[in-house]
Formats: structure tokens, C-alpha cells, sequence
């Protein structure tokens, strides 16, 4: 590969042998080559298959209960009290990190 290197240098073709040499390096380092245009394109397009949205197969799921309304107004302060108190302290905090005895 050397040869051919030198060969292309002494010729004046530089970019020939920057690809020559190129193509070496990447043949003797311990990574994967960077994959084609193709090659990435295929893989989106296989990646986008599968996560699209599908109609699921069979029947639905049959539901058994009547729909209800679900009251969302602002919780009064004695309900509020009554949550707060049934807290643990010492407890770990949820995802946001807030524990009981920060609320309390």
C-alpha cells in the first residue's frame, strides 16, 4: 500500500494518493467504518417502518365499565390538609424531588 502511496505522490496526484491513504487508515483502526448514503438510507426507512403507527391486530379490547366525568377543579385547602398529613416523612422525593417534609 506504501508503494502505491508514493507512487501517486511522485506522479503529482495528490488526491489519488490522500484516498489511497485514506482507505489504509481506516482499514488498520479499531472502528467501524462510517456506513454509505445508501446504507443510512435504508436504515431510516426501515427504522421509520417500524415505528409508525399500525392499526393493532384483531378485535378491541371490549370495555366493561361506563364512562364517568372526572372532576378536575382546584382541590379546597382541607383537602389539601388531609393529603399532606397522610405523607411519610423521610420518604425519597418523586421525579421532581419535592418530599413530604418539604411540603409539611
Amino acid at each position: 500500500m506504501g508503494e502505491q502511496i508514493e507512487a501517486k505522490l511522485a506522479y503529482g496526484e495528490m488526491q489519488e494518493a490522500w484516498h489511497l491513504l485514506k482507505g489504509w487508515y481506516q482499514v488498520t483502526e479499531d472502528r467501524a467504518p462510517r456506513p454509505c448514503y445508501k446504507a443510512m438510507a435504508k436504515q431510516n426507512g426501515k427504522r421509520t417502518e417500524i415505528y409508525d403507527k399500525a392499526q393493532p391486530p384483531g378485535e378491541p379490547i371490549p370495555i366493561n365499565i361506563q364512562p364517568f366525568e372526572i372532576d378536575g377543579s382546584v382541590p379546597k385547602e382541607p383537602e389539601i390538609r388531609v393529603v399532606v398529613n397522610g405523607m411519610h416523612n423521610g420518604g425519597a422525593g418523586e421525579a421532581s424531588g419535592v418530599k413530604a417534609d418539604h411540603i409539611k
